[in-house]
């Protein structure tokens, strides 16, 4: 979640947080091995957090981020920009999605 490197062992408690502290402006991007369980995971939130279900957006566009630099940590690389313009989208057609 963002920064934030603390383990946690109950999903609820930390997604609650998540999506109920930042009501706005917020993006989940979920990274993974073929077979970990995203595609499960995705199901249990969209499940548990069904009064916020109208701004849950689910895209499912590997092979759209061929091109994007997992590993930039320059300061010049802003993944988040990139991802976007990848997909053709716009921070206002998320916003408060």
């Amino acid at each position: 979640m963002g920064k934030n490197r603390n383990e946690f062992d109950n999903l609820d408690i930390l997604l609650s947080k998540y999506i109920y502290e930042k009501n706005e402006n917020k993006m989940l991007l979920i990274l993974g091995l073929p077979g970990i369980g995203k595609s499960t995971l995705i199901t249990w939130i969209t499940a548990h957090f069904k009064n916020f279900i109208d701004n849950i957006l689910v895209y499912q566009f590997v092979s759209d981020l061929k091109y994007i630099e997992w590993n930039n940590t320059s300061k010049d690389y802003d993944i988040l920009d990139e991802i976007f313009k990848s997909l053709n989208l716009t921070y206002s057609i998320l916003e408060k999605k």
